[in-house]
């Protein structure tokens, strides 16, 4: 029960995290249409931030034009990265926790 709570929180707190306001504020201001393609996402709004995680991940900021995006593409790079695995593992967690759980009922 303790690894599927530690689960949890390890993706409740990646969750919270998955915020990248300069990358939008400088996508708004210097690279517009792939600002309109990621879904026009706010500087703190969470609905449309997994659409820039994913890109961000995929390294789509290496093909903007701007340089300015560009850089701050890879620094939320880093921070995408550590979100990523954050959230890998507290899915890791949760499933041993239920797998010890099931275990433990059988034997």
């Amino acid at each position: 029960m303790t690894l599927i709570v530690l689960g949890l929180l390890f993706i409740v707190s990646a969750s919270l995290f998955i915020q990248f306001p300069e990358l939008v504020k400088s996508l708004k201001t210097n690279d517009e249409i792939q600002w309109k393609l990621l879904g026009s996402p706010t500087i703190y709004g969470s609905s449309k931030m997994i659409s820039v995680f994913s890109w961000v991940l995929n390294r789509g900021y290496e093909k903007s034009p701007s340089p300015e995006v560009v850089v701050l593409g890879q620094i939320a790079f880093k921070k995408a990265l550590i979100l990523k695995y954050t959230l890998m593992i507290g899915v890791v967690f949760i499933l041993l926790g239920i797998a010890l759980a099931l275990f433990n009922q059988f034997y």
